[in-house]
């Protein structure tokens, strides 16, 4: 999906179906789609396809190990990072949803090292790690209908992206629920490898893409603060955030980069 979306982008001239994608999820009104600046984007799908080709992808919590069942820690034996394994994503209850509820999880993991420097103990990034929800690797299995070329050759792909833009619940992921490959990319640029920044005392601020929040409607509100998932909110970004290169731009948006995949 990512190799597909980076074909498209280097197409010289543009193809009209990727012309029309892209203004539907990258420009602003009235912007010609033709003229946007999509650097960023390909760095990313770039990084992904370089980097995480022969990422570990986690479907259960095999590698998670008890040393303190009173407290309910746990040791990662892949990287010998300590945690809490109860507050980890795809440990929640429905009472937790928003928090602890996903389909995927991506985590960017340090680990503390031997090193002090200036006071303060040095820490040492680890693998990033991908991990498919319990109740979603459930429902992969139990379809038969799981990757984006599969969808787009049934009528099944069209319904479920008319369900995707008319929930008003934001779940509208497609697709989320229906294709494996786009929750895949979605999570794959969060990993750190895909993107980074720094600022001016190179102080690392941002790890991965984001889920920029929701910038209209219901899913805005203070208490709420949904992200920008699916068609209807992520074209609300385009149309309504920052510019391309910001904080709460389209490029800087996780889902928004799937659902670009997903519709090449």
């Amino acid at each position: 999906m990512a190799d597909a979306a980076l074909r498209r982008l280097g197409e010289s001239p543009l193809n009209q179906n990727t012309v029309n994608l892209l203004g539907q999820l990258f420009a602003r009104p009235g912007q010609d789609s033709r003229t946007l600046d999509m650097g960023k984007t390909r760095l990313v799908l770039r990084q992904v396809v370089e980097v995480y080709r022969n990422e570990t992808i986690y479907c259960n919590h095999d590698r998670f190990q008890l040393i303190d069942a009173k407290k309910k820690i746990y040791r990662d034996t892949t990287n010998n990072v300590v945690l809490h394994f109860n507050d980890q994503s795809c440990r929640g209850r429905i009472l937790d949803f928003g928090e602890k509820i996903a389909l995927a999880v991506t985590v960017n993991p340090v680990r503390q090292s031997d090193t002090i420097k200036n006071g303060e103990v040095m820490v040492v990034n680890q693998p990033t790690q991908i991990q498919l929800c319990p109740w979603f690797v459930d429902w992969v299995k139990d379809h038969k209908l799981k990757l984006h070329n599969d969808a787009a050759r049934s009528n099944i792909g069209r319904v479920v992206i008319k369900l995707a833009e008319s929930s008003k619940f934001g779940f509208a992921q497609i697709d989320a629920f229906s294709l494996l490959d786009k929750v895949l990319l979605h999570e794959m640029t969060h990993g750190r490898a895909a993107y980074g920044r720094q600022d001016d005392q190179r102080v690392v601020t941002q790890e991965g893409l984001v889920d920029v929040p929701a910038q209209t409607g219901f899913f805005s509100l203070p208490l709420i603060r949904w992200a920008s998932y699916g068609w209807k909110l992520a074209k609300d970004l385009a149309r309504v955030g920052d510019p391309l290169g910001g904080e709460n731009a389209p490029d800087n948006n996780s889902d928004t980069l799937a659902l670009f995949g997903s519709g090449t």
